[in-house]
């Protein structure tokens, strides 16, 4: 017998809203509205704000250095402690918002990752870096999978990717913004500031996001919290449509249902999970490596920081358009596949960079290829895995995700120090970072295949029952 589900979507019209219909199915009925539009923007903003958070640190490493005369091996510590924190904070924040609630962690999190970036601002050693740069990641860490999963939970099925991309593009929106904040700032007023503005600017949303972000419906429904909260926010969703016949309740003449961290480690999920880590994890490791030592390696071509502002800029500007187109080829041209080119082309895009020898406005072209192909994988693969997962288990598996996501770039973050550190010429970095890219293709056709045959599994259950 198949199991009631607040979150599976049940037909409805706009006009008509039956006894039977529940939450998703009401949801995926009405048009996104201006409400859902700002659930999207503000989604938006704070992973805005996250891209912003996360480069400007990559600003503060070259200052260290000439300022402070740091070794690379301390850099590469502090480097590790970021992400470090970021993969903590994604493995603990998706369980605590399954439990908690989206909101929550969103808030919470906002605020821990403000608080510790103005605290870095104040650091006067290595150490007291890298110690705001850990604590620091932790908020952030839990945050971007919640917001993404939150996202998905209000969306209708049919524009899930889309929007979802929409918001994650904000990431690399970010990193725009911190190239351009960092030409203009760091060479006048030091990283001191650019930190300070960095948390300024995460301390003047945290408001807005009290008063606007609501909980999932969908989370509430199953822990059977505030159904008059619930219709709340569908009537806000859907000013003429009568809610009262909404099912806000699921069946419970079924067994207890599983929490998250089986779901995603169970039999059925377990092959995807696992594909969904290591296309994460690659993603991951080849962007935050550009991302953490980029300023760096344009440093060795003799560039000046304004130099590497405007061309982590350019990244941001591939990133960004690359995020804003991905989510509507995938509907289009189908998820996997989709994704499975972007690595491809992704990693000849790196090759580039060893093969010929650029100058300034040949690294910027570059710096936009890499953006549109890179930084846009992982947002696909982001709203990818928030349709894998079914509504009980999405918190943790898109947290998940992240989680070890983050331990590629604590790879990665080892790994560029020591090819630094030897001497390695920016040809071979980059003909090194290529490979990997390769698996990640591998790894999105896996994935398709497992996908499809959990799928058919679960229709020719259904079709049993």
């Amino acid at each position: 017998m198949a199991t009631s589900d607040p979150t599976s979507p049940i037909v409805a019209t706009a006009d008509k809203i039956s006894a039977k219909t529940n939450i998703q199915g009401f949801l995926d009925s009405q048009p996104v509205g201006r409400r859902r539009w700002s659930i999207v923007v503000l989604a938006f903003l704070v992973i805005t704000l996250d891209g912003i958070d996360v480069q400007a640190w990559s600003f503060v490493y070259p200052q260290i250095v000439a300022n402070w005369g740091t070794p690379l091996a301390a850099i590469t510590a502090v480097v590790t402690f970021g992400v470090v924190g970021m993969a903590i904070g994604a493995i603990l924040g998706g369980p605590l918002a399954d439990r908690f609630g989206r909101r929550t962690i969103i808030l919470v999190g906002t605020a821990w990752f403000t608080v510790f970036t103005l605290l870095g601002a104040a650091s006067q050693t290595v150490e007291m870096v890298g110690a705001a740069r850990l604590l620091a990641c932790l908020g952030l860490g839990a945050v971007l999978p919640t917001i993404v999963t939150l996202v998905a939970e209000f969306m209708p099925a049919a524009r899930r990717s889309t929007l979802i991309t929409i918001a994650f593009s904000g990431f690399t929106f970010g990193v725009i913004l911190c190239g351009y904040l960092a030409a203009a700032i760091v060479p006048t007023l030091g990283w001191q500031a650019l930190l300070v503005t960095a948390g300024i600017l995460s301390l003047a949303i945290i408001p807005f996001l009290a008063w606007k972000i609501p909980e999932s419906l969908t989370f509430l429904a199953l822990k059977e919290r505030s159904p008059e909260t619930v219709k709340r926010t569908l009537q806000a969703i859907s000013p003429s449509a009568d809610v009262e016949n909404i099912n806000l309740g699921i069946d419970r003449t079924e067994p207890v249902r599983e929490g998250g961290v089986r779901v995603v480690l169970s039999k059925q999920f377990l092959a995807s999970s696992i594909l969904l880590w290591v296309c994460y994890f690659i993603g991951l490791s080849v962007t935050y490596l550009l991302v953490n030592y980029l300023p760096l390696i344009i440093k060795a071509y003799g560039l000046t920081a304004a130099d590497a502002g405007v061309i982590v800029a350019m990244y941001g500007w591939g990133g960004t358009v690359g995020s804003l187109l991905v989510g509507f080829a995938m509907g289009k041209l189908g998820s996997f596949r989709v994704l499975g080119v972007m690595f491809s082309l992704g990693s000849l895009s790196i090759w580039a960079v060893a093969a010929f020898t650029l100058g300034f406005s040949g690294l910027l072209v570059a710096a936009f290829a890499w953006g549109l192909f890179l930084p846009a994988t992982n947002t696909g693969v982001n709203a990818l895995a928030a349709l894998v997962y079914p509504t009980r288990a999405r918190g943790t598996g898109v947290s998940w995700m992240h989680g070890f996501g983050r331990i590629g770039t604590i790879v990665s973050g080892i790994v560029g120090g020591v090819m630094l550190s030897l001497g390695w010429s920016t040809g071979q970095i980059f003909f090194a970072i290529g490979f990997p890219l390769l698996i990640g293709t591998i790894a999105m056709i896996l994935l398709g295949v497992a996908s499809r045959r959990r799928e058919a599994r679960a229709l020719a259950d259904n079709t049993l029952n």
